[in-house]
């Protein structure tokens, strides 16, 4: 796993599975800016991308989102030129609560990669389902919040 928090990178075993993690303590300040770190992480994403042989994923982590952060990562893409074709970079926003209730989870019941990487599949796969961030968002907080709570899978 790879673990990227802010620009800092921490490798943990073998696991096969690339996991971009950033937070922030938004106020409505940095809440207006969220476009700055909105791409800030879709660019980390594709370069993680570019240099790995795992998926990779990114996580973006906020005391709470606003529907124009959930839009940014809706669809998400990355361009590296005007000539190449945009890469995909999928980023799942959640709240800190929510990661508060993965943690409850792993208490209870160990997690794998797997497990973690079928979460996200599943999370990204609602887009096609969506037809904005806001709508996206609300559709997988359910999937989440259920996920969190139950003892199986997705």
């Amino acid at each position: 796993m790879i673990c990227h928090i802010m620009g800092q990178r921490l490798f943990l075993g073998q696991m096969r599975l690339g996991l971009l993690l950033s937070s922030t303590n938004a106020t409505t300040y940095w809440q207006k800016r969220a476009g700055i770190l909105d791409k800030r992480q879709t660019r980390h994403v594709y370069t993680t991308i570019t240099k790995s042989d795992r998926p990779v994923y990114g996580l973006f982590i906020a005391n709470k989102l606003d529907p124009n952060t959930a839009d940014a990562f809706y669809k998400a893409r990355y361009w590296h030129d005007w000539k190449t074709t945009p890469t995909p970079t999928p980023v799942v926003a959640l709240e800190t609560k929510q990661i508060v209730s993965l943690i409850h989870r792993m208490r209870s019941q160990p997690l794998t990669v797997a497990n973690i990487k079928e979460l996200l599949n599943s999370i990204l796969e609602l887009q096609d389902n969506c037809e904005d961030g806001p709508s996206w968002y609300k559709s997988y907080s359910g999937l989440y919040e259920t996920w969190s709570a139950s003892p199986g899978d997705v």
